[in-house]
């Protein structure tokens, strides 16, 4: 790819499509987005945070963990609204070091859908928390589901692995019919796009 380059070719990236709020919708009448089994749930949280909080689609979906260190906490406003927020990791790498530039996390809001409670960020991610082993020792947020759940404990104790969390955008489009190349980088695509549209910076 390099030599091509040195060369003069020009290399286009793929780029990810952008999922329309009707296309969102669709998923939802479809059951292809729920929370009434294990892998559903899980994609629809997927889904959930990578759009509220405009993840990057790989490394920042890895990194989320739960426990005292989670970037993601449950919290009420002054008008008792109820909300995630998600506070970005500050310790990334970045070019010249964190000794060379200022570097502001992160802190984004998701708040309760009281409209469609069934589409609700905050409710998804506590039904998602409330199922996860209550004794386990695995701080990564996104934990593979158990293949005969219990009615209390739907996922193991070990991350879901990195290939699977990748595919979930795609996986979750495919299955409702849709056309064209859908990636988990639609999703950070679709909220600055969303953002734009009501009237804030995409960046």
């Amino acid at each position: 790819m390099k030599n091509l380059a040195k060369q003069g070719f020009v290399i286009n990236k793929k780029q990810a499509e952008i999922i329309t709020e009707e296309q969102e919708q669709l998923m939802w009448e479809k059951g292809v987005m729920g929370t009434d089994t294990p892998e559903k749930l899980l994609n629809t949280l997927v889904y959930q945070l990578g759009l509220n909080f405009a993840l990057r689609a790989g490394q920042e979906h890895r990194n989320l963990r739960c426990g005292p260190y989670s970037q993601i906490t449950v919290k009420q406003d002054s008008d008792g609204k109820t909300y995630l927020e998600y506070r970005e990791d500050v310790s990334k790498t970045n070019a010249g070091g964190l000794l060379h530039r200022k570097v502001t996390p992160k802190v984004t809001r998701a708040y309760e859908n009281t409209v469609l409670p069934d589409q609700c960020p905050v409710k998804i991610y506590q039904k998602f928390m409330s199922l996860r082993p209550k004794t386990g020792k695995c701080s990564a947020l996104y934990l593979r589901p158990k293949k005969t759940p219990s009615p209390d404990c739907w996922y193991c104790d070990s991350p879901l692995g990195v290939h699977i969390l990748q595919q979930t955008v795609g996986k979750l489009c495919e299955e409702a019919g849709f056309k064209g190349y859908f990636t988990n980088h639609s999703l950070r695509a679709t909220a600055a796009k969303r953002l734009y549209k009501a009237g804030f910076d995409e960046q």
